[in-house]
């Protein structure tokens, strides 16, 4: 196994289990540019989203919230809530906080963003991150999902996850788990995310719906096709 083969493995094992944890008017799709320990990425903030920013005392928190539960695994980059979300939480009526929202990571190697050698393909790439991802389609997921959650109740160690696609522009996994805080009523999470390979680094892009809703991995799915789409466009 190369060394990228192992960094590739890596990045899933330390993104998978980690994703779950990280719980205006309408807005036009937004481009920002991000520095990755010197590499610049464009990330792309889908419309009807805002940038979350570290000016605010809710955007520091959960930034800090993220990059504490991502310690040594993944670099947050980029946080992105609804724009309704953000609108009501600002006015102070923030009810059960973002309801739904995103997360762009690089995963670290040493302590820094971990680059890919340049003859490393996206396609290549998207091959070895499929090979890391137990395989379950969308049908499968969402009933296993809803079968093990409220046996696992809290129990973030056992989250359900699996492949749910590949195309030309990425890798992309459905999870699914309960999450609660302290004596708080566990809220049930679901996330499809998608990874690839952009400017010779790994690149996550992690896509929340609103908690305790019926699965909907099919229309995080689609959303996320056309979000990888539109950031590898960018780039």
């Amino acid at each position: 196994m190369n060394t990228s083969t192992r960094f590739i493995r890596l990045a899933v094992r330390c993104c998978a289990p980690a994703l779950l944890l990280a719980s205006a008017a309408l807005c036009a799709q937004q481009i920002e540019t991000v520095s990755a320990d010197g590499i610049d990425i464009n990330l792309t903030v889908p419309a009807d989203y805002c940038k979350l920013t570290r000016a605010s005392a809710f955007g520091k928190s959960q930034y800090d919230i993220h990059e504490r539960m991502q310690t040594g695994k993944n670099r947050v980059l980029l946080m992105f809530v609804a724009c309704d979300d953000l609108a009501r939480i600002e006015k102070g009526q923030p009810n059960n906080g973002m309801q739904r929202f995103g997360v762009f990571m690089a995963p670290l190697s040493e302590g820094k963003v971990g680059r890919m050698p340049p003859s490393l393909s996206r396609a290549e790439a998207i091959a070895e991150l499929a090979k890391s991802m137990p395989a379950l389609n969308v049908d499968d997921v969402s009933k296993r999902a809803q079968s093990t959650l409220g046996r696992e109740g809290v129990a973030v160690d056992k989250v359900v996850i699996g492949l749910l696609e590949t195309d030309a522009n990425a890798m992309y996994f459905g999870l699914a788990g309960n999450f609660g805080v302290k004596a708080a009523k566990p809220i049930r999470m679901w996330c499809v995310a998608s990874m690839t390979l952009i400017n010779h680094v790994l690149v996550s892009e992690l896509l929340y719906s609103e908690p305790d809703k019926a699965a909907p991995f099919k229309t995080l799915l689609a959303a996320q096709k056309i979000n990888a789409a539109q950031w590898i466009k960018a780039n």
